[in-house]
């Protein structure tokens, strides 16, 4: 596979560096990396990537996050809920990634809120939701050449796709500066810190509502 990326996007940024930004604790909900033997909290590790993607289309100038108050219980009280209102700029992201996918799913979510955002992108429910949202992330890898991914097709309906990372995409992934990424997530933390806790309370609920629910015979 030839590598197609001049530099990480965001949630690239993320993923490949997730040892560093994300809890390794615990033996429970971790989900193994690519770059690297150590595990991560894998629900830690969405709400970084989906935050970081949200925050990346907010400094390129293609979304606005904003603290809005929304009506609940039938419009008899409100509670703050976090927008991401596009801007309708054209996405400048280099090839496929998060970043453009959230954009798109923005165009026909029900509304702007970041959950109804994340929800309309999953469009479905998941076994296990968190599991769909690593394995998109690794098909935009490999769309770009920073994955290979071979595929298995069993009894001509089930398809197995593995990943592995390239040695030349290694080098490429090493050489890539972290700063950019930490100073546009430390900014939203520190600056604002509502948004931040409202943009992955959001990211969570929304992947959450994507488990798929068993039927139950009554």
């Amino acid at each position: 596979m030839t590598l197609r990326a001049s530099a990480l996007i965001p949630s690239e940024l993320v993923y490949f560096n997730a040892e560093k930004l994300v809890s390794t604790k615990g033996v429970f909900n971790k989900t193994g990396l690519l770059h690297t033997d150590v595990q991560v909290n894998r629900v830690e590790l969405t709400q970084h990537l989906l935050a970081a993607a949200f925050l990346a289309n907010e400094q390129a100038g293609l979304m606005r996050l904003e603290l809005r108050q929304k009506k609940v219980l039938f419009g008899l009280s409100s509670k703050t809920a976090l927008f991401a209102d596009p801007t309708g700029q054209p996405p400048r992201w280099e090839g496929p990634c998060l970043e453009a996918d959230l954009l798109a799913a923005a165009g026909h979510a029900a509304n702007s809120e970041v959950e109804s955002i994340v929800s309309a992108w999953l469009a479905s429910d998941y076994s296990d939701p968190y599991d769909e949202v690593f394995l998109r992330l690794k098909k935009r890898l490999s769309e770009r050449g920073l994955l290979d991914m071979q595929e298995e097709r069993k009894l001509k309906i089930f398809v197995s796709r593995n990943f592995s990372l390239p040695t030349e995409a290694r080098a490429f992934i090493a050489a890539q500066p972290l700063g950019p990424l930490t100073a546009l997530l430390q900014n939203c933390q520190n600056a604002r810190p509502q948004v931040w806790q409202e943009l992955v309370k959001q990211i969570k609920k929304a992947v959450d509502s994507r488990q798929e629910q068993m039927d139950v015979d009554s």
